[in-house]
């Protein structure tokens, strides 16, 4: 009896994902934040030994990984150590951070795909390759339901365009879907390390040369660049932990900080393929590139949705960007009539309330950060709070639906990839 149960096991083993060997991305992806979240919350146990519990050690690292920003305690009080354990977990757990990984697997199975020594290795070897090139495109590549095909066999015939030339008037291998993706991770390194780069100069430089702000930091026990590094990560990454107390109500007239916090928080966000794509058009308009580099800027233009789960068409782009500002016009609107005259903000100006209230439309919907308490709020503030939080991520699920339907043409689809065929332009170009 027991042999018969353990033999139903392993067969039930056998049938599973798990045991073909075939891992969705989705389910890759929580295996992955699960891991980070336990090996963070051991190494926090660790700095902090005798004097954070596991459990508290476990919620904060699983807080950082998912970029949600709760604590179980004053986030202000932690050692380096865990600052510094914090800001790595809430690095690879960034929703920006994690798009990298299935961009470089797209440009690794189009190498593979396109190496003559592998091509030319024949027979099983080659099937082995076909058959794990369809599992990783059916499956690394899934997001919100849809599954990406990578386009492997994208040939043209005719004359060389970026790739190799066969013989004998053999297809040829368009290298323009490898450029394209090479290009892309190269803007997404360039766009995570520019804008953090730039949001710790500019805090950096305010914390230590401005007088009030750097004594407010170093009474604090922190470093004003150090302070900035963190602080500029946190809003990039939208996970809204502070390194001062009670988040940032100690900054609540520093208009300087709660400006650049309101661009990183934007920027790292919503309006990351805003951004995105405007990144792409400018170098592709005014890069002065030539060649495969401008091909491949023209295939993303062309071809979003193939490219990236990030890149969407120029009309859905603006969409996405009109909504945001709607949703913050009517958020702060909204706010102003219910607590404009709100006796917790009597001590402010009419000017810094309305500050206040678009620091917080910002924060509340993805950041986290707050400089006023949430006590302060009246129940008609907090209803419109929580209203907005939940209507926020409508519109980019919305343009994820209606560019998932326009994708067969783009290459995101189940079934075989169509070829992508460069026109007389490209390569003229």
């Amino acid at each position: 009896m027991l042999r018969e149960a353990f033999m139903s096991v392993v067969n039930r083993w056998r049938q599973s994902k798990w045991g073909r060997g075939v891992i969705d991305y989705w389910t890759l992806h929580v295996l992955f934040l699960a891991i980070l979240a336990l090996v963070g919350a051991i190494a926090l146990v660790a700095i902090n030994w005798g004097s954070m519990a596991f459990i508290d050690a476990l919620f904060l690292a699983m807080s950082s990984v998912t970029v949600t920003g709760l604590t179980t305690f004053d986030f202000a009080t932690v050692n380096p150590g865990t600052t510094i354990v914090c800001y790595i977990l809430m690095s690879f757990g960034s929703t920006i951070v994690l798009s990298i990984p299935p961009v470089i697997l797209r440009r690794f199975l189009y190498r593979q795909n396109e190496d003559p020594a592998k091509a030319a290795d024949g027979g099983r070897r080659q099937h082995r390759t076909a058959m794990l090139g369809g599992t990783v495109s059916r499956t690394f590549m899934s997001f919100a339901g849809s599954q990406f095909s990578l386009g492997l066999e994208s040939t043209v015939d005719g004359g060389d365009v970026g790739g190799e030339h066969g013989a004998g008037g053999h297809h040829i291998k368009s290298r323009t879907e490898y450029d394209a993706a090479g290009m892309l991770l190269s803007i997404y390194l360039a766009y995570i390390i520019g804008v953090q780069a730039m949001g710790v100069i500019l805090l950096g430089a305010h914390a230590a040369w401005n007088l009030d702000m750097r004594a407010l930091i170093v009474a604090q026990g922190l470093n004003p660049w150090a302070w900035a590094v963190f602080h500029t990560s946190s809003c990039f990454y939208n996970v809204g932990l502070s390194l001062l107390p009670n988040s940032l109500s100690l900054l609540q007239y520093d208009n300087y900080v709660l400006v650049i916090s309101c661009l990183l928080l934007a920027v790292g966000n919503c309006l990351f393929p805003v951004m995105l794509r405007w990144i792409i058009v400018a170098l592709h308009r005014y890069g002065g590139l030539r060649g495969r580099p401008r091909r491949a800027l023209r295939f993303l233009i062309r071809n979003p949705r193939r490219a990236s789960i990030h890149l969407f068409p120029d009309k859905e782009t603006w969409f996405l960007l009109l909504t945001w500002v709607a949703i913050l016009f009517f958020q702060v609107i909204g706010l102003l009539v219910f607590d404009f005259h709100n006796p917790n903000f009597a001590a402010l100006t009419q000017l810094k309330r309305v500050g206040l209230f678009v620091f917080q439309s910002v924060s509340n919907r993805t950041g986290g950060f707050f400089i006023m308490t949430i006590d302060s709020y009246s129940p008609f503030m907090i209803l419109i709070v929580i209203l907005f939080m939940w209507a926020d991520s409508y519109p980019l699920l919305f343009t994820i639906g209606k560019t998932g339907a326009i994708a067969p043409s783009q290459g995101v689809h189940r079934d075989p990839p169509r070829t992508w065929v460069p026109t007389r332009e490209d390569e003229d170009e």
